[in-house]
């Protein structure tokens, strides 16, 4: 048999799944024709397939000695290259590929994805577009764009991207999970848990779906339910520890938890996991073992898995720490004072919860959220949503250094946007027909209040506050997914501090225009403080707000069970390792760190 016969029979096995017998068929085919670069290409793919992901790089290789302008080749190394997480090396081969081949739609989607985890963004976008620009119905395309931007938060632009891709591969069950995760993330429960039971129905198997559909239940407080996926993913894929942590979420564990066990014996299968895998490991192993009160043991994981975060997400404290000082700077009294002259908007909607992360808000918007006057928007990102749409703080118009030259009408426009999405979030749930205030509980809001004082000069500002160590502790037990300072005590301690002198800016500034709710008070004397949140909003007393557990809404945060369970005191006071341990926050709160570059 001839070398492209022996090549082409190798090739129908592999396609097969008979991939043994295809290695050993190309393997003879390339020692009767060693110089055929096709047969060294073909033969990269098997090994690629095969997991031998280096001696797949090898043949690729050879192929190219053989055929230097081998644009199929380069596109496979660079997608081998991109297997081992060599992603600056396989954007190299891609651009390559194209260089030869300019139309080439599957090295354009590899390239955009190589540069989209090198943090390159807009040009991976750029390229996922060019793909499909080539071929209109390129799923993976469509997929990898959809996952651009909603790595980016524009999960409105990346919902279409998904169902583009569904509508050429109705049956792609990734793309049903990807979907239900953006629509999820965009509060649109009810579509989300749809598309995670259709991804389910298609591949009953595919514990991601089982796992996302836990999340997406737990979040509009089917505990029980959301519990019972988490097991049902850890039961198809016991080797992931993503679904044991949420496991945990959905309740305390006791001794007698039949899940403890199989959470404890993560700590002996640790080494061969993945970093992200082990991130999941070392916070569920934290939790479960706070859980039983080995608290001491639980910071050790906690610390691990902060410091693997950390190494994983991009943070420039300088730049932002920079900015709040830059905050104090503009917004003077006297600044704030000469600007009220006008007012920007006079409505009484609005209603700013805002606050370090962990210091009690969600527990006072599901208070405020449980007065059938009230609709809980949640962590909407809508006012710096608005400023953009309405060209203020772009690069070329930055906050806070240009607001003094932002216009009387451009500031009433961007007030008037924000009101109007602010109402559309309200409009899109069911059976809330009298709202009078929308709570906004977009914590890093704090930032803006001076802003916000003048454009919005009626709306409601409440801030939440807690011990700053419990606060910070709190942070540090959490993987939260946009919250970057929050993996290194350090950091966490420098960011309050900062977060800290703000508040008592603003403290002076804004005076009695803002509430200040500290969780302490609020665990010991709860209807005082809840009547006190009321009637600073201007609304009448309704005791359904002392039943907030009870209220029936969406909570996207970390808070999700906690919220669901009537008032507790556990977290007055909580446990704190020694001094020694706790150094770089404790040193960071009180002033004594300089900021990493």
């Amino acid at each position: 048999m001839s070398p492209g016969s022996l090549g082409r029979l190798a090739v129908v096995h592999a396609q097969q799944g008979r991939l043994e017998t295809a290695v050993r068929l190309m393997r003879d085919a390339l020692d009767l024709n060693p110089g055929a670069a096709e047969l060294h290409n073909n033969f990269g793919l098997m090994l690629h397939a095969m997991q031998r992901t280096e001696q797949a790089i090898a043949s690729y290789r050879k192929a190219l000695v053989i055929r230097p302008r081998y644009a199929v080749a380069l596109n496979n190394l660079g997608a081998a290259l991109a297997a081992l997480e060599r992603h600056a090396e396989a954007a190299v081969s891609y651009q390559d590929a194209l260089t030869i081949t300019p139309a080439y739609a599957e090295a354009l989607c590899n390239l955009g994805t190589s540069l989209h985890v090198l943090g390159r963004y807009d040009e991976a976008t750029e390229r996922f577009r060019e793909a499909l620009a080539l071929r209109p119905g390129f799923v993976e395309a469509w997929t990898n764009l959809g996952h651009a931007l909603a790595a980016r938060g524009r999960l409105d632009e990346a919902i279409p991207c998904y169902e583009a891709a569904l509508e050429a591969m109705p049956g792609n069950f990734g793309v049903h999970v990807n979907l239900a995760r953006a629509l999820n993330d965009t509060r649109c429960h009810a579509k989300a848990i749809e598309h995670y039971r259709k991804a389910i129905a298609i591949s009953p198997g595919l514990a991601t779906a089982h796992s996302g559909l836990g999340v997406a239940l737990l979040e509009i407080g089917r505990i029980d339910d959301a519990r019972n996926c988490f097991e049902r993913a850890a039961f198809l894929e016991p080797a992931c520890p993503a679904h044991l942590l949420g496991i945990t979420r959905t309740s305390k564990l006791t001794p007698e938890d039949p899940h403890l066990g199989t959470v404890l014996a993560l700590e002996k299968r640790l080494a061969p996991l993945g970093k992200e895998a082990k991130i999941d490991a070392h916070f569920a192993l934290a939790k479960a073992l706070a859980d039983i009160g080995e608290h001491r043991r639980s910071f050790d994981h906690l610390l691990v898995a902060n410091g693997l975060k950390r190494e994983s997400i991009s943070y420039n404290e300088r730049k932002t720490l920079l900015q709040m000082e830059r905050v104090r700077a503009v917004f003077t009294a006297e600044f704030v004072r000469l600007r009220q002259r006008t007012y920007y908007g006079s409505s009484l909607l609005p209603v700013f919860i805002v606050g370090m992360p962990r210091s009690g808000s969600t527990l006072i918007e599901q208070v405020l959220a449980s007065h059938p006057r009230v609709f809980g928007a949640g962590e909407v990102d809508l006012f710096c949503q608005s400023l953009r749409a309405t060209g203020l703080n772009t690069r070329a118009r930055k906050f806070p250094d240009t607001v003094p030259s932002w216009s009387e009408e451009e500031l009433s426009a961007a007030a008037q946007e924000y009101l109007r999405r602010l109402e559309e979030k309200a409009r899109r749930s069911p059976g809330r027909l009298s709202i009078e205030r929308i709570t906004d509980k977009m914590l890093s809001n704090f930032r803006y209040l001076g802003l916000i004082h003048l454009m919005l000069p009626n709306a409601c500002i409440i801030h939440t506050c807690r011990d700053p160590i419990d606060t910070c502790l709190s942070c540090f037990s959490i993987e939260f997914a946009r919250i970057p300072f929050a993996f290194d005590l350090g950091e966490l301690g420098r960011h309050y501090q900062a977060y800290d002198q703000l508040m008592r800016h603003w403290r002076a500034v804004l005076r009695d225009r803002m509430l200040e709710v500290r969780y302490e008070d609020t665990v010991n004397d709860f209807e005082t403080v809840a009547r006190r949140v009321v009637a600073h909003c201007g609304l009448d007393w309704d005791d359904a707000c002392l039943r907030f557990y009870e209220t029936d809404r969406p909570v996207h945060t970390a808070s999700v069970f906690q919220v669901r369970q009537p008032l507790y005191r556990d977290a007055v006071g909580r446990w704190r390792p020694e001094a020694e341990t706790l150094r770089p926050l404790l040193d960071a709160l009180a002033g004594n760190q300089q900021t990493r570059s």
